[in-house]
């Protein structure tokens, strides 16, 4: 909590787990998210659509496709719209 609070994070990658959800949510942490599997999905889908305080790093995700690449350009453009620009 201390890190997350801390003035230099300006963002946080998460694959979405509640626990991480919530420390980054409580301290006013921006998201980077990318799920993993089973809720994180749901979760990214709230955190993104709902909440607004969160950012896809993939676009489409599903559970067949856990093994693929996240290409860099993807994550790049990602952190920067977290990060205030169009990315």
């Amino acid at each position: 909590m201390k890190i997350l609070a801390h003035h230099t994070v300006g963002g946080f990658v998460t694959h979405c787990g509640w626990n991480s959800v919530l420390e980054a949510v409580f301290a006013g942490v921006p998201l980077l998210t990318w799920p993993l599997r089973m809720e994180h999905y749901l979760n990214e889908v709230f955190l993104v659509e709902v909440l607004r305080v969160g950012v896809r790093v993939r676009e489409v995700a599903c559970e067949s496709d856990l093994e693929a690449m996240v290409a860099a350009d993807a994550v790049a453009c990602a952190v920067g719209r977290l990060m205030g620009g169009n990315g």
